[in-house]
C-alpha cells in the first residue's frame, strides 16, 4: 500500500519512467520495464496493492521530458534533465521567494494543469487494474507533510473508491496532519455519497516524536479525526523499522531489526547534524502505549502493516536475493545486488483478513485493523484476545471459529471485569523457513 511511480517527482528524477498501470502490473506478476534501461520481473505476486504517488507538486517531472511542454525550456527543467530532481527542488525554492509559485516549470498554471491530468491517470490506472475477488488496487496517494527540524508526518491516503476529486489534498495546500483530514472529510466522509477514507502514516522512525505528539505537547491535534482516519502505521518499510528504541538501555534486543542510524531526514542528507534515535513516539511501541494517556479517547489505536514505498513502481518487491533498491541505486558485489546506501532494506507487506477480495472488504478490515505487517516474509499469523476461551484450543479443529465467536480478531478492544487471555498462531512462509519464535509485547 505505498508505491511511487514516474508520476512522483523524486521518483522521476531517480530515471524512472514506469506509470500507475506499470505498477499495478507488476503487482500481478508481470515484468515491467522502469526505464528505458532497466526491467524487472517480480518474485511473487501480490492480491491487493495501492499507487501512491505525491501529492505535492504531482507530475511536475514530466513537463521536464515533454518537448511539447510550455514548461520544457525553464532554466529549472533543464537543470533537472542534467541534474535530476535539483532542478524542480531550486526552482521550487527560488519560486517560491521571487517568483512564480512552484518554480519557472509551472508557469502558466502548467503545474497545475499537470496535476489534475496525472491525478485522472492515477484513479484510472486503480480502476482499470481492479478486478472483484481476483485483484483490488485502491484510489490513493501520498500526503508528504513535514514537521520541525526535518522530521516527516507523511501519509498516505487510501479511498473506499473513486472519491471523484478534481486534485489530491497536498501538504503544499493543507500543511498539518488536522488540516488533510478536514478536507477529507469536507469532501469526501461528510458528502454523503459513499465516500470513506484512510490515512496511513509511514517513517514515524523518521518524525522525531511529531508523528504521534504526547499528551499536552500538541494543543491543535484533532483526537476525534486522528482517531476515524489514522487506522494503520507502517511498522517497516525500505527507509527502515519503526517498532521500537535499539539504543542504551534498550531491553529487547528485536529493536535492532532494520533500524536506521539518525532520527530525521536531516541526519539522512546532513550527517553532521544527525541526532541519534531516542526512545520517544516515533517508535510505534511508545505511541501506543501514549495513546493510553487520552483515556477513552485514545487518538493512537492503531492496526500496523508493512510496505515497501518502493520509487520503481514495483508493488511488492521484497525478495532480497536479486533486490533493486527502491531508489535505483544498487551496486553488485559479490553476485548479490544491495542499495548502496546500506541501511535501506526491500521494506515490507501488509495482511489483511476480509471476507473477500474486494474494495469494500478490504477497506471495511483496515478499518477494524484486522492487519498485521511482516518484513517481507509471507508467515501467517492469527490473534485474539477473549476471557471466555476454553483452555484446550489450540488443540481443536474449529479452533478460529470459536475464536471469532468468542473473541476479538487482531486490532479490535476487550473491555471485561477480568483480564483477558490470548490466542496465538502462527506458521511458516511457504518456503519453509522455520519460525524461531512467538513474542508477545505487552504495554501499559
Amino acid at each position: 500500500l505505498h508505491v511511487h511511480t514516474a508520476l512522483s517527482n523524486d521518483a522521476n528524477g531517480m530515471g524512472i519512467r514506469a506509470l500507475p498501470d506499470d505498477a499495478y502490473r507488476y503487482a500481478r506478476g508481470e515484468t515491467i520495464a522502469v526505464n528505458d534501461t532497466l526491467s524487472i520481473t517480480p518474485g511473487s505476486t501480490l492480491d491487493f496493492a495501492a499507487v501512491t504517488d505525491h501529492a505535492e507538486q504531482l507530475g511536475a517531472a514530466t513537463l521536464c521530458h515533454n518537448p511539447q511542454s510550455p514548461s520544457f525550456l525553464s532554466w529549472s527543467c533543464k537543470l533537472e534533465r542534467n541534474r535530476p530532481r535539483l532542478g524542480l527542488l531550486l526552482g521550487s525554492i527560488a519560486g517560491n521567494f521571487w517568483g512564480e509559485p512552484g518554480g519557472p516549470h509551472c508557469a502558466h498554471n502548467a503545474c497545475k494543469d499537470v496535476q489534475r491530468s496525472a491525478w485522472q491517470e492515477t484513479v484510472r490506472a486503480a480502476e482499470t487494474a481492479n478486478d472483484p475477488c481476483v485483484f483490488t488496487s485502491f484510489v490513493a496517494y501520498e500526503w508528504t507533510g513535514n514537521g520541525s527540524g526535518g522530521a516527516t508526518i507523511h501519509r498516505n491516503v487510501i479511498f473506499n473508491g473513486n472519491p471523484d476529486l478534481s486534485n489530491p489534498f497536498s501538504a503544499l495546500d493543507y500543511k498539518t496532519p488536522e488540516a488533510l483530514f478536514g478536507e477529507l472529510r469536507k469532501h469526501c466522509v461528510d458528502k454523503g455519497t459513499g465516500c470513506d477514507a484512510l490515512t496511513i502514516p509511514h517513517n514515524s522512525n523518521l518524525s522525531k516524536g511529531q508523528m504521534f505528539p504526547r499528551k499536552g505537547d500538541d494543543p491543535e491535534i484533532n483526537i476525534a479525526d486522528r482517531h476515524y482516519f489514522d487506522r494503520l502505521a507502517e511498522i517497516i518499510q525500505h527507509k527502515g523499522a519503526s517498532e521500537c528504541y535499539s539504543g542504551v538501555g534498550a531491553t529487547d534486543e528485536a529493536c535492532s531489526f532494520e533500524a536506521l542510524p539518525y532520527a530525521s531526514f536531516l541526519g539522512k542528507f546532513l550527517p553532521i547534524a544527525a541526532k541519534r534515535p531516542e526512545n520517544d513516539t516515533s517508535n510505534l511501541r511508545e505511541a501506543l502505549k501514549e495513546g493510553l494517556r487520552f483515556d477513552a479517547s485514545n487518538p493512537y489505536q492503531l492496526g500496523l502493516i508493512g510496505s515497501t514505498d518502493t520509487h520503481l513502481a514495483t508493488a511488492g518487491q521484497v525478495q532480497e536475493r536479486r533486490y533493486r533498491e527502491h531508489h535505483n541505486k544498487n551496486q553488485r558485489i559479490e553476485g548479490y545486488s544491495i542499495p548502496k546506501q546500506a541501511e535501506l532494506n526491500p521494506g515490507g507487506l501488509a495482511v489483511i483478513y476480509a471476507h473477500s477480495n474486494t474494495r469494500q472488504d478490504l477497506f471495511d478490515s483496515m478499518k477494524r485493523r484486522e492487519v498485521y505487517g511482516t518484513s517481507g516474509t509471507r508467515i501467517g499469523l492469527r490473534f485474539f484476545a477473549s476471557d471466555d476461551l476454553p483452555e484446550d484450543l489450540c488443540n481443536r479443529t474449529d479452533a478460529l471459529t470459536i475464536a471469532y465467536t468468542h473473541g476479538q480478531p487482531m486490532g479490535g478492544t476487550v473491555s471485561h471485569a477480568k483480564a483477558p487471555s490470548f490466542f496465538a498462531m502462527a506458521n511458516s512462509a511457504p518456503d519453509g523457513t522455520p519460525l524461531q519464535s512467538l513474542q508477545l509485547v505487552k504495554a501499559w
